[in-house]
């Protein structure tokens, strides 16, 4: 049974990171922090494990592990996260070819392959180079997203060239940790600066879900705490009038006149490769950020878990904790160009870490 997940925040939420106060770059503590715009796919797992439990259905007993399918009883699978607006019109990650000028107008940059050139990279030399026209290293390129029905372009809060339409606004909170200060007689560590960001009116996240068909989604909560700070949000579960697979060829669709040239992957979902070298010497070159990834286990006696607790400590059963292994996942909206797409692909493809919404692309100019 697939059903339409709408996660809408009742106002600002946080997402966190790798980068926290206790926990900065080369182990120094941070003073500021920033939310991500989108939750991990594990963090949508567990949100909607957490709804079957309070339910009485089961949930199984393992977190997720990256080694195996995870069996999750009631929850067989999860699609990548994206976004729908108030006319059920559908948003995927743009892909990372786009700028904007000063106007707010979004159009791909031209790119070109020369034979004439060599380039080092990938740790040799490559008898191509990518000529990239019309980018400005000092602007960027901007984070948007697509509306696969009107094939719109609308940027992010972040990109400082967008001043008109957004879909996500931030909000700074400046304050000074008490506790620190009593505990410390100084204030040492407890000024602080966080983010916190909202959904523009109109806009909810959303996911596919497949459940068992035993699952009565009107029986799951309505309204439940999510991420960081634990934060409200309404949750509605609807019938599926479409599926993924019906969205990615839309994409395949709405992405073609973005990329009218070139033998292209575009990376609809963060995707995990376990083999870089083999990944690089099967790409030409590519327009990519990779991102942390670090999962949250669940204790084994899930009925004595703290859920609103997290620790990286060991020998704290009844909490939840952040795994100790991180790994680098390439971001989603990544565009790869293949000099070898079947290998490319078969790099890409991992049912494991797709069942729960990771490793999701397409294929743009396929001959």
């Amino acid at each position: 049974m697939t059903k339409l997940i709408k996660l809408r925040p009742l106002d600002y939420y946080f997402f966190g990171g790798e980068e926290t106060f206790d926990s900065g770059a080369k182990g120094i503590k941070n003073f500021h922090v920033t939310s991500n715009l989108l939750p991990q796919q594990t963090g949508l797992a567990g949100l909607i494990r957490h709804q079957l439990f309070l339910a009485g259905y089961g949930i199984g007993a393992e977190s997720f592990n990256g080694a195996s399918v995870p069996q999750w009883e009631s929850l067989t699978s999860i699609s990548p996260l994206f976004l729908i607006n108030n006319e059920n019109q559908f948003l995927v990650r743009c892909p990372a070819v786009i700028k904007a000028d000063m106007n707010d107008a979004f159009t791909p940059v031209q790119m070109s392959f020369e034979s004439s050139g060599y380039s080092f990279r990938n740790g040799k030399w490559q008898n191509k180079t990518i000529q990239v026209n019309g980018y400005d290293a000092k602007k960027g390129l901007t984070n948007c997203w697509l509306n696969l029905a009107t094939k719109e372009i609308i940027g992010e809060t972040r990109c400082e060239t967008i001043t008109k339409k957004k879909i996500f606004e931030s909000k700074n909170h400046i304050g000074i940790n008490k506790a620190k200060r009593i505990e410390q007689q100084d204030d040492t560590g407890a000024f602080y600066q966080q983010e916190y960001i909202s959904l523009a009116k109109g806009y909810s996240f959303c996911a596919f879900v497949e459940f068992s068909n035993d699952v009565d989604t009107n029986q799951l909560n309505t309204i439940m705490p999510f991420g960081g700070e634990k934060r409200s949000f309404d949750i509605t579960y609807l019938p599926a009038e479409t599926n993924w697979e019906q969205i990615k060829t839309q994409a395949v669709s709405a992405i073609r006149d973005l990329i009218p040239q070139h033998l292209s992957i575009i990376l609809l979902s963060d995707t995990y490769v376990e083999n870089l070298p083999a990944f690089y010497n099967s790409i030409s070159g590519g327009i990519f950020h990779a991102k942390p990834f670090r999962n949250i286990t669940t204790p084994g006696n899930i009925r004595s878990v703290n859920f609103a607790r997290l620790t990286t400590k060991n020998g704290q059963a009844d909490q939840l904790r952040k795994s100790d292994r991180m790994l680098k996942f390439l971001e989603k909206g990544g565009v790869i160009f293949p000099n070898d797409l079947g290998g490319c692909v078969k790099l890409l493809t991992n049912p494991v870490y797709s069942s729960i919404g990771y490793n999701q692309f397409i294929i743009i100019n396929q001959p």
